[in-house]
């Protein structure tokens, strides 16, 4: 049959399609969805599209695919990749993970050395972006030792941790490692952990820095310290005063006076004067402290009550005492005659004064006496308490 001159061609009495179509009988057909053909003896299932986007696992990319009952969808070729995800770069038309130390983000390739100024140079296979670098850790010598890292890499931005030689974990400063805290039995010094030294200390409490928790014998913990068992105290007067830790009670005991001031002495844990004044049974005196005999002396009057003296002319008193009773209380014949004393054996007032006795040198001059002669009588009415003058017959009293 003769052929369309524009999408045929006659080949020895076959018709053969140009390219773009395909033969159906005895006519050439364009290819369907403007697909393509190689041209020639060929079917609708010879026509093609070239550049189909396509998707990988790692990417998306083109294939060649031919026309089949679902149109161009079932029968493709590979998919060739021409763009790859973050994590993969193309080589050889195929998407293979990012290499170690190296980003790829989609762009151009970039190493972690260049995106953090050195700081983090490293990555692992199939990095995507600046996030997976890291840094390697490792052993360094700074201002306070050798210090050993804890982790061998940390993740970008973050820094090394490092412990010291001592097994506590610090911060790197500069050129010093300063430690963060401090295991039990140690403390920090200007940022370094050294072991708690303290002064007569035995042991040390579980989760303190340097709280004491036993001393030496004659101490007992304070705090962070060792405090000696026996302290000094004040107490009035005295020179020298302790108390002792009472180690049962948690407490100091009670301030006990070992010597006091001059002029004083202890007793009954009291600082008391060596003299002080003392009663007498019929004065006041003065008693002083024998330090020899750690007692009280004699208490010698300083000073006696009215109708009392220590003076041995003033008093009749058979047996030495102080203050004895003044001898010119009592007449011969025992009777009183003094009523009152201004001080010690001077009468301020007689018995009966004006009626019975009368004041005169210091003593009780008797004015009744009792007589009678042949004016009368004169005696003394213990029942008035006053002298009768009796007058006989013939006579007056005047």
């Amino acid at each position: 049959e003769p052929c369309t001159p524009t999408d045929c061609v006659q080949n020895p009495s076959k018709v053969e399609a140009k390219e773009g179509y395909y033969v159906s009988g005895a006519t050439c057909t364009v290819c369907p969805e403007n697909g393509l053909s190689d041209g020639g003896k060929i079917g609708v299932n010879e026509c093609y599209v070239i550049d189909k986007v396509c998707e990988t696992t790692t990417g998306q990319g083109v294939q060649t695919c031919y026309y089949g009952a679902n149109g161009y969808t079932e029968n493709c070729t590979k998919c060739v990749p021409n763009v790859c995800d973050k994590g993969y770069i193309l080589r050889n038309s195929q998407c293979v993970p990012c290499p170690a130390d190296y980003i790829c983000d989609g762009g151009a390739i970039k190493t972690c050395k260049d995106l953090t100024d050195g700081a983090y140079p490293y990555s692992n296979e199939g990095a995507s972006d600046v996030e997976s670098c890291y840094a390697k850790c490792e052993e360094r010598y700074v201002e306070n030792g050798l210090i050993t890292p804890i982790n061998e890499i940390v993740p970008y931005l973050q820094q090394c941790k490092y412990k010291t030689n001592t097994d506590h974990e610090c911060e790197l400063v500069g050129n010093t490692c300063y430690e963060l805290v401090c295991r039990d039995g140690w403390e920090k010094v200007n940022g370094i952990c050294q072991e708690c030294n303290r002064e007569n200390a035995v042991s040390y409490k579980s989760g303190g820095n340097c709280v004491v928790e036993s001393c030496k014998s004659g101490f007992h913990p304070e705090g962070q310290q060792c405090a000696a068992d026996v302290r000094s105290c004040e107490a009035s007067n005295a020179i020298v005063a302790t108390q002792t830790w009472d180690h049962k009670k948690g407490a100091f005991g009670v301030c006990i006076i070992q010597e006091c001031d001059g002029g004083y002495h202890v007793e009954s844990n009291i600082c008391v004067q060596d003299k002080q004044t003392c009663m007498l049974p019929h004065g006041i005196g003065e008693r002083e402290w024998d330090k020899e005999h750690n007692k009280w002396g004699d208490c010698i009057a300083t000073e006696c009550f009215p109708g009392y003296t220590n003076d041995p002319n003033l008093t009749d008193s058979t047996n030495y005492e102080q203050c004895g009773e003044c001898n010119n209380k009592y007449n011969n014949a025992g009777e009183q005659l003094v009523g009152t004393y201004v001080r010690e054996c001077e009468i301020g007032v007689c018995m009966f004064h004006g009626e019975k006795y009368w004041l005169e040198n210091n003593g009780c001059i008797s004015i009744c006496e009792e007589m009678s002669d042949e004016t009368g009588t004169r005696r003394w009415n213990p029942e008035t308490n006053k002298c009768d003058n009796i007058c006989n017959p013939g006579y007056q009293s005047w």
